[in-house]
């Protein structure tokens, strides 16, 4: 079965907490599980996760969210890409996949 989690980390370098919130997630080939908070100089892992709709297709998209503390603002898209590839029953990936 096609894998449909992948785990990407967030590092805040400042010296101040910031509050995490996806901006443009709707219409997505995919979720978005951020947390709500990173602490400063800390690390969090964000997950994304494939729509069951779109399991079986290759796509290039993207997702932004904003990153607020005390007195900043800041927007980050982050690339998605999905490949998918069919494999055949001696487990090469069939020419053409998607």
């Amino acid at each position: 079965q096609p894998r449909r989690r992948a785990t990407f980390q967030i590092v805040n370098k400042s010296s101040q907490d910031l509050e995490l919130q996806p901006t443009d997630t709707s219409h997505k080939s995919f979720e978005i599980v951020l947390p709500a908070r990173v602490k400063a100089g800390a690390m969090v892992e964000g997950t994304v996760i494939v729509r069951k709709s779109e399991i079986t297709r290759a796509f290039k998209e993207s997702f932004t969210f904003e990153a607020t503390g005390t007195d900043s603002r800041e927007l980050y898209t982050l690339p998605i890409e999905r490949m998918y590839h069919v494999k055949d029953s001696t487990g090469n990936a069939v020419q053409g996949s998607r």
